[in-house]
């Protein structure tokens, strides 16, 4: 019996090291609004959806519009540095995926990130012919669960 086998990756912190690009696209896209975030309220955001980051960093003064706003701002400047500077593969990523495809796996990417940003950075590692599907923050309701710190 041949029993499929398959693997399901994330996009940011397992494919590629992202964390430096999604600071300056953060960094900037709250400066040009006319607010200023430190290193590590990112750090303490990084994962999470735009619409959570933004009510914790915006508080009272996030309204949907704004968030909707400064979150696709956001996105397209992430996404634009990618497109000027381009991405790489973790170390070894290329080649498991390579070998994952070629011995018969299947593989797909489940990321709280939207589905653009994920189109583009397949797209940098000339990637998307790996993977047999994709489900992004843009095809749930809820994301990932809020890290509470002590």
């Amino acid at each position: 019996m041949n029993v499929p086998r398959a693997v399901l990756w994330d996009v940011d912190g397992t494919l590629i090291d992202s964390e430096e690009l999604h600071w300056i696209a953060w960094r900037n896209t709250m400066a040009a609004e006319g607010h200023q975030i430190t290193h590590q309220q990112f750090l303490s955001s990084f994962g999470q959806r735009n619409d959570t980051i933004l009510s914790g960093w915006l508080g009272a003064l996030a309204t949907p519009e704004g968030v909707r706003r400064i979150s696709d701002a956001k996105e397209e400047r992430y996404r634009q540095l990618i497109r000027v500077n381009g991405i790489s593969a973790l170390p070894g990523v290329a080649s498991w995926v390579r070998r994952l495809h070629e011995q018969g796996w299947l593989q797909a990417i489940a990321s709280a990130a939207p589905r653009p940003n994920i189109d583009v950075v397949l797209e940098a590692l000339a990637a998307a012919d790996y993977f047999e599907g994709v489900v992004s923050a843009d095809d749930v309701q809820k994301g990932k669960p809020v890290r509470k710190y002590i």
